[in-house]
């Protein structure tokens, strides 16, 4: 396998990028940057997406349209 391919397959595998570089340099002495590594994984339209939780969200919604009604109106 090529780096790219090896970057891609452990991605998929949900490792991060400080467990995918480990990898590579342990497993298959390929020794890349982690800019290197996220250029890579860019190339291939792989991104790591971080998801909120739906909880803190609202909580931070309703936290600041509470706040801005308090501000109006009062100058």
């Amino acid at each position: 396998m090529d780096r790219s391919m090896l970057c891609s397959f452990y991605f998929r595998l949900g490792l991060s990028y400080s467990e995918i570089l480990s990898f590579l340099a342990q497993i298959h002495g390929v020794c890349i940057s982690m800019r290197t590594l996220k250029r890579i994984l860019r190339n291939l339209c792989l991104f790591r997406r971080f998801h909120s939780d739906i909880v803190e969200v609202a909580q931070f919604i309703e936290e600041n349209v509470s706040n801005s009604g308090n501000q109006q109106g009062s100058a």
